[in-house]
Parts: C-alpha cells; sequence; structure tokens
C-alpha cells in the first residue's frame, strides 16, 4: 500500500513542497447531470478494489459526504454518494476484491435493500489474461472485467470506474 503521504507536485518553490495526500478527492471532476434535460442514462459504477464494502457506513451510503473522504473511506458508498450528488445515482454496481479485509456481514454493514439489489460483489481477482485477449483478440478470461463490461454495457450508458491503489 502506497504511504500516507505520497512526495507529489512540483519541488521548484518553498509552496511546492512534496505534500499532496495522495487520498485527496478535490481534483477529481466528475460528470454532473444536474439540471440537464432528458432522462437521466442507466448509470453503471464498477468498483475493482471494494475492500471493505459499506462496512462502517451508517445506513450504508453516506447522507452528505464525508469530511475526511478518500483513502480512509470505503470507496463504494464514497462514489455511491459522489454520483447520487451529480443526479448520477447507479442503477448497477459491480464490486470485485480477493482480499477483503473484513466479513461478509461486515462487507454489506447497513446498506438499504434496495441499494444491495443493484450491487453484484465478486470476491475474486479482475484477470484480463494476455494483451492480445484483453484488445479483443480472442475470449476474455473467466474473471475478465471487460468481458463483464462487454456483457452489461450498452453505448448510451453513463460508466464510472475505480480501481484500489494495492
Amino acid at each position: 500500500m502506497l504511504g500516507r503521504f505520497a512526495k507529489v507536485g512540483c519541488p521548484h518553490s518553498a509552496a511546492h513542497r512534496h505534500n499532496v495526500d495522495i487520498f485527496d478527492l478535490t481534483y477529481l471532476i466528475l460528470h454532473n447531470n444536474c439540471g440537464r434535460g432528458g432522462p437521466k442514462p442507466r448509470v453503471l459504477l464498477f468498483d475493482m478494489g471494494a475492500s471493505v464494502g459499506f462496512k462502517g457506513v451508517k445506513g450504508g451510503i453516506y447522507a452528505t459526504m464525508p469530511a475526511n473522504a478518500g483513502g480512509r473511506t470505503p470507496s463504494l458508498p464514497l462514489f455511491y454518494k459522489m454520483y447520487e450528488d451529480r443526479c448520477l445515482e447507479p442503477d448497477e454496481v459491480f464490486a470485485w476484491e480477493p482480499n477483503p479485509s473484513c466479513s461478509a456481514r461486515e462487507w454489506w454493514g447497513e446498506v438499504p435493500a434496495a441499494v444491495r439489489a443493484k450491487v453484484r460483489y465478486y470476491e475474486d481477482v479482475v484477470e484480463e489474461g494476455e494483451l492480445s485477449q484483453a484488445a479483443g483478440d480472442g475470449p476474455h478470461p473467466a474473471r475478465s472485467f471487460l468481458a463483464i463490461l462487454e456483457a452489461n454495457v450498452r453505448e448510451e450508458d453513463f460508466v464510472a470506474v475505480g480501481a484500489g491503489n494495492e
């Protein structure tokens, strides 16, 4: 796992001292669908590093964005809330974690039934095989993210993909 504070940024002045927290999410600029005409697109959220799922989040999904959002908070409820706040509440969620750091009961936490019904949880690794397979030359391996993506996504869908940092 990466250190808590990575040495990122330019060291060219005292104003840029390599002190940016790698878990700082303020740099993210997510699409905002609020106020747009027409129906909401079907939204699919893919999280390939859902280590603790919804564990420890009251109600399963944050009511408001946590002040300490980033690598120290569960990613699924965080990204779910971020997209929900932008009128892009996920319709389907695909989550992978080969090494969960909690039990299945803890992983699901207090997530409400309506959200839980949208979630497909794979306690497994993602494996794409050879580069040629990932590029579409030959069948995808059984554990392929790309195969699941192709089987579930339509051209008009809104797709968000996240991956863990370990």
